[in-house]
């Protein structure tokens, strides 16, 4: 069974009558800090990512298959009416229910603290995927502090292991990106006239959702519509809209290891 971690986010502050304004995230006490693994919350509720066997962090790129040893740190998050939820962008906190719609994404990292005390908590998970979901300890958000995305949290989100390299086609219509893809064309075309230097298994090429928090990361273009997200597990991390360009930064990664 392979990990498909996902991260949403959490919803800030309820507006209260005589409830006064924090103004920095530096005034904010977290109990925790993580990744909402669902950003839709019209029933009051999300999971909370904070880490597990593998990472700290969500990836789309390294998924791992789960053993007997897989252990998790998630969370029930119940939001109520109190619940008040930050976010730098907002002028006011805001109630789950009247979260601004793209507020929050997988890679927002997200401050909560409870209502009730707070111990942190491992739990040993089956193989399962349905398991990890099931019988997590249950907390009432009291404030919700979502940060803006960053070039660190992008890298983490989109960066495959070490030594491979990875296209990540980013459109506000995402598709899933198949053999039939104007990108996988180009690259199987390289590939048949032996001109690009990487096993199948040294590079991945998908297609993913361009959400409004890519333009909080100043080191990147992101106004391309679509953009092409290019990483390697080396650290290295670029955009563009031009997709002969992600093609040839794939090509010359190649390369590179090649020589």
């Amino acid at each position: 069974m392979k990990k498909t971690a996902v991260a949403g986010g959490l919803l800030l502050i309820a507006s209260l009558a005589g409830c006064s304004e924090m103004t920095n995230e530096e005034e904010f006490q977290a109990d925790v800090k993580g990744q909402a693994i669902n950003t839709n919350f019209p029933d009051g509720y999300f999971h909370l990512f904070v880490k597990d066997s593998f990472s700290d962090h969500i990836s789309f790129q390294n998924m791992k298959e789960l053993d007997n040893d897989y252990e998790t740190e998630i969370y029930l998050i119940a939001l109520t009416e109190n619940t008040a939820i930050y976010h730098s962008n907002f002028e006011n906190p805001q109630s789950y229910k009247n979260l601004p719609e793209d507020s929050l994404y997988v890679g927002n990292e997200i401050e909560i603290n409870f209502e009730e005390d707070f111990s942190p908590s491992m739990q040993k998970k089956s193989t399962d995927y349905e398991d990890i979901f099931a019988l997590n300890p249950v907390y009432t958000a009291n404030e919700i502090f979502i940060h803006n995305m960053t070039l660190a949290d992008v890298k983490k989100l989109h960066s495959p292991e070490k030594g491979k390299a990875a296209i990540t086609v980013l459109d506000k219509e995402p598709y899933p990106v198949t053999s039939e893809d104007p990108v996988m064309k180009q690259i199987n075309e390289l590939r048949e006239k032996r001109e690009l230097n990487l096993s199948v298994r040294d590079y991945s090429v998908s297609g993913m959702y361009l959400h409004e928090s890519y333009f909080d990361v100043e080191e990147l273009d992101f106004s391309h519509e679509p953009t092409y997200l290019f990483t390697t597990g080396d650290g290295e991390i670029k955009t563009t809209g031009d997709q002969d360009e992600a093609v040839e930064w794939l090509r010359a990664f190649g390369e590179k290891n090649d020589g």
